[in-house]
């Protein structure tokens, strides 16, 4: 169920239905009537002001090294994939930060490069909310494609969410598999 409303940020649980409005798509999401899902999820697009929370969640999940961190945690890379037409997703669920995107546009590409989720709030669904904003908004932004890379070992059901949902994988290089989705 899609409505449309006017307001930016506000969210409203009624009953079995949790309403989340992302900023600047202002499409409403019915998440259904499973009583963990009921919980207040809010979806929060491109605030800069919660990349740094992001990136902390990020070294929790993935314990990069050193020369990964410097590498795939840099703030200031992460604000430039943001300004150049890229998007942060930020999930909180009860004012905890539960999960996290970072997506670069290529021309009609957009890449979802760096995901994570919180590991006391998988299987929750914030992945699928955070995966549906952004196709949304790619969709809405004119791209064609979203891509994405994974490792089938090291991270099995990323690689089974793309197989699922409609991605086709088109290389494997060193173990990691890429992934590309039409969007029509």
């Amino acid at each position: 169920m899609n409505i449309v409303v006017d307001t930016a940020w506000e969210a409203i649980q009624l009953e079995n239905t949790v309403r989340i409005v992302h900023q600047k798509i202002g499409i409403v999401n019915k998440i259904g009537s499973n009583p963990s899902a009921c919980m207040d999820l809010l979806i929060s697009l491109n605030k800069v002001e919660e990349l740094d929370e992001a990136i902390d969640i990020s070294n929790q999940i993935f314990v990069p090294s050193p020369a990964e961190a410097l590498k795939y945690y840099n703030k200031q890379d992460w604000l430039k994939k943001i300004e150049d037409g890229g998007l942060l997703v930020t999930v909180k669920r009860d004012g905890h930060m539960a999960g996290y995107a970072i997506c670069y546009r290529e021309d009609q590409i957009f890449h979802i490069w760096n995901v994570g989720v919180l590991e006391s709030y998988r299987g929750q669904g914030v992945w699928k909310k955070i995966y549906e904003t952004i196709h949304q908004y790619a969709t809405k932004n004119g791209c064609s494609q979203l891509t994405m890379n994974t490792y089938k070992s090291k991270f099995s059901s990323m690689y089974s969410f793309c197989q699922k949902h409609g991605f086709v994988e088109y290389k494997i290089e060193d173990g990691k598999s890429f992934f590309t989705k039409h969007i029509p």
